[in-house]
């Protein structure tokens, strides 16, 4: 899988993709650390053009940008977070199922979910 970078137009299209299929979308290992970068990057931009003007077309435009992405970020999270969740029961319980494109932080919470449920 080719790594595209992480902007507003690809956090829009894998929440779509969350949002539509019932299998966990691929993702790269530090997709999670790549969306932090961006919000990071655009909270500093928005700071920016908050001091040159707070009511100008451009401050506008990033804190729209900045709003929409960070409520996507949240519903990616939240769909994964379910996804990972039913597959983790799966294993836990005998199932085979295919593990692929996961970011890592989500990796590590999945075997951590699988071994909790085992031992329970």
């Amino acid at each position: 899988m080719p790594e595209e970078p992480v902007n507003f137009e690809r956090i829009t299209k894998v929440y779509r993709e969350e949002s539509q299929r019932k299998g966990l979308t691929a993702l790269e290992p530090d997709f999670w650390d790549k969306v932090a970068r961006y919000v990071s990057h655009l909270e500093g931009d928005l700071a920016a053009a908050r001091v040159k003007d707070p009511n100008a077309k451009p401050a506008m435009l990033l804190q729209d940008e900045l709003r929409k992405a960070q409520q996507k970020r949240e519903q990616i999270y939240q769909y994964r977070e379910r996804k990972i969740s039913l597959l983790a029961s799966q294993l836990a319980g005998g199932s085979e199922a295919e593990v692929k494109g996961l970011a890592k932080p989500e990796q590590e919470v999945l075997h951590r979910l699988v071994d909790l449920l085992k031992g329970a």
